[in-house]
């Protein structure tokens, strides 16, 4: 992804990108990209590996629609898959609904004498849910999707 072009004119006004954000930075106290930001043109840049993790978002999104199976058998399914992206790919909008989706599928900790070698605490945790509280979390799975989805546009 392209840094955003600027231009600084002998006035001190700034130039970002195709839309101009005109502001004077007197006597060059701010860096560039904190002036940018406290005056509202700011540009976020996105972490290198958000277009490659939301592959992880598709799959989960995916199996949430077409697994034939009840809400909460495919919601820990595309948990297992939407809980490989981490946190600080994100763009800051999304880490707060990420991470309630987070806490929801990972409440309740493995026990140490876990029925299987690999069992999780999104196992353990789903095994304790209804579909009266997981069809709720699968709609913000689905809203959080759609966010990313616009952030990468």
């Amino acid at each position: 992804m392209p840094m955003p072009a600027y231009q600084v004119n002998s006035a001190g006004q700034i130039t970002v990108g195709f839309a101009p954000a005109s502001l004077i930075i007197t006597n060059n106290y701010l860096p560039l990209i904190e002036a940018l930001y406290l005056y509202g043109g700011f540009v976020a840049q996105l972490h290198p590996n958000c277009r490659y993790m939301f592959k992880h978002a598709m799959k989960a999104i995916e199996i949430l629609i077409t697994y034939p199976c009840g809400i909460v058998e495919r919601l820990k399914h595309s948990g297992e898959e939407l809980l490989l992206i981490p946190i600080e790919v994100l763009p800051e909008d999304l880490q707060c609904p990420y991470l309630e989706i987070k806490i929801y599928l990972t409440k309740y900790k493995a026990k140490p004498e876990a029925r299987f070698p690999y069992d999780t605490d999104l196992r353990e945790t789903m095994r304790r849910r209804r579909a009266q509280t997981a069809a709720p979390m699968a709609q913000k799975v689905w809203s959080f999707y759609k966010q990313y989805e616009n952030s990468l546009k």
